[in-house]
């Protein structure tokens, strides 16, 4: 630290190394004088001496306008102190005119030596109390001065000694203050133009054009957007309007502008076209800049450039509408083909049952049989595009509800013969449980029947044999209304869940039943045309839990 003041104050050191030289000078040609007019002649060793210390002069005087190391001027400045201090220890008689003007020109250095020496404090100090020392010793022991001239003079020497140090030590403590707050006016200019610098390259590098304007208008700052934008250089707007910069976009921006001006955050867009030839959509935010007392000092723009969002929300919305009409037509198709379908499949099937019950003679060998097959693979087709159908419908649209006052629990009993022959064959065993005796519910009836037997024969189909399937009612603590179907078969993986609900989709155990990945799908639909939900509970190897939610408004108590 000591080295790096030291460095700082090497201007002001050679300064005062300067004026040393030319007092020393100075004192030497003035006591010169005064001793040739007093017709002495120094001796031989004197003048040799006074030599010595004008050549040291001299070469500090060389070594200053060099801008030597503070260290080498302390090291000459040094050996020009000491050879004072001798000076003033070889004085023998206080009479001799010469010896008298040393002593005279060395009670000068000592007057003004603290305050002009650039050594450093400690040593300045510790030299000039030598000289001082001396001075007064030489002086108490000289006889011919009286007791009286002694003390005075003794005191005088005292007296300035003190006065250097306290002055050496006051321009000691000022420089240091003053280089304290150098060094941080100079932090702090360095932190400013670094934490600028940041800044400049954040807002250099933001996709946004960034300005910041003043209350009267004044451009104060934009980043490499802008002047890319704008086809400018930074020099020609900085400091001038902001019209400037503008051009024919700022009678459009005025109303905005002004707005900010008057302390209100501004949000808008405009299609532009630019000077560097391109036509822009930007969502614009002027932010107002206001003081502690609410005045507004100016505003900071931001402007983004949405032309490729913009763009690309278009591309979405066609290829979204585009999507929907495609999807709206492959139902309508699915819808009508379906409804095609079935027409001459029930004539299949009713044309199998009629022969099943004799109605066109006896049947021989395996007739019976093979219409029985007939009759069953019709019904489970039939039922097959009927799911195929309700989905289709949804979809498009064109699926209205029926809704009426359904006792529940009755449905439920009418919905089990529909899979009883499935689940004896493989000994599964159907419970009913309800907690609301009579409970109704306001939905559309065939529909819940629909509902009631997807979840009642994908039970039995997952179910493992010689086990059970439950379905229950009741009602919840939040008024609404759950029926609820478990079964013990294998359960589903978390992941397979939401594929279990995708129409046409299928999780490995619906591959492996043979399963057509329609009835989920088909049940939550037509839950959502009822505001209810569907809610599957799974743990796997233990079984599934599918519950329907109606809302409060659908169930009434009987």
């Amino acid at each position: 630290m000591e080295r790096v003041f030291r460095i700082a104050e090497a201007g002001s050191q050679r300064n005062l190394v300067l004026v040393l030289c030319a007092m020393v000078l100075f004192l030497a040609i003035a006591f010169s004088l005064i001793t040739g007019l007093q017709n002495s002649t120094p001796s031989l060793f004197f003048q040799a001496y006074r030599v010595i210390q004008l050549s040291l002069a001299m070469v500090l005087f060389v070594m200053t306008l060099r801008k030597v190391d503070y260290k080498k001027l302390d090291y000459v400045l040094s050996a020009f102190i000491s050879m004072v201090v001798l000076q003033t220890f070889l004085l023998q008689d206080i009479a001799d005119p010469e010896k008298l003007a040393l002593l005279g020109r060395n009670l000068t250095i000592i007057t003004i030596g603290h305050i002009l020496l650039p050594t450093r404090f400690i040593y300045a100090c510790w030299l000039m109390g030598v000289m001082a020392i001396i001075s007064v010793l030489q002086i108490t022991f000289f006889q011919k001065f009286g007791v009286d001239e002694k003390l005075a003079l003794g005191t005088l020497i005292v007296c300035l000694t003190l006065v250097g140090i306290v002055a050496r030590w006051q321009r000691e403590v000022t420089g240091r203050r003053r280089y304290r707050a150098a060094r941080e006016r100079d932090n702090l200019v360095d932190a400013l133009r670094d934490s600028e610098s940041r800044m400049r390259l954040i807002s250099d590098n933001v996709p946004a054009f960034i300005t910041y304007v003043d209350h009267e208008q004044i451009l104060r700052f934009t980043n490499q957007t802008g002047t890319e934008w704008y086809q400018i250089e930074r020099e020609d707007v900085i400091g001038f309007h902001l019209r400037k910069m503008l051009g024919d976009n700022y009678d459009g921006a005025r109303p905005y502008i002004d707005a900010a001006l008057r302390g209100e955050p501004v949000r808008f867009e405009r299609v532009l076209t630019y000077p560097d030839g391109k036509i822009r959509t930007i969502d614009v935010h002027h932010l107002p800049h206001c003081n502690e007392a609410g005045d507004v000092l100016g505003f900071f723009n931001q402007a983004f450039d949405m032309t490729d969002i913009k763009q690309s929300e278009v591309e979405l919305k066609q290829a979204q509408n585009a999507a929907e009409m495609a999807n709206r037509a492959k139902s309508e198709f699915l819808a009508n083909m379906s409804h095609e379908l079935r027409t001459p499949l029930n004539a299949v099937i009713g044309f199998s049952d009629a022969m099943l019950a004799g109605l066109t003679g006896e049947l021989r060998g395996k007739q019976k049989e093979y219409l029985s097959d007939i009759s069953s693979s019709g019904g489970h087709l039939l039922s097959l595009i009927n799911d195929f159908l309700d989905l289709s419908k949804i979809e498009a649209g064109k699926l209205e509800i029926f809704p009426e006052d359904v006792n529940v629990d009755d449905l439920i009993i009418d919905s089990l013969p529909f899979v009883r022959e499935q689940a004896d064959k493989r000994n599964i065993q159907l419970n009913h449980k309800h907690a609301q005796i009579g409970s109704v519910l306001h939905v559309d009836r065939r529909m819940l029947r629909q509902i009631l037997v997807n979840l009642l024969s994908n039970a039995v189909k997952f179910s493992s044999e010689d086990s059970f399937v439950t379905i229950s009612t009741m009602i919840t603590d939040n008024n609404e209304f759950e029926i609820t179907v478990s079964d013990t078969g294998m359960g589903m993986a978390p992941e397979e869940i939401p594929k279990a609900i995708a129409p046409f989709e299928q999780t490995e155990s619906g591959i492996n039943a043979g399963g057509t990945g329609l009835g989920l799908p088909l049940v939550d639909k037509m839950m959502a045309m009822h505001s209810g939900s569907l809610e599957i509970e799974r743990m796997t190897g233990q079984g599934t839990t599918v519950s329907l939610r109606f809302p409060a408004m659908h169930g009434t108590a009987a």
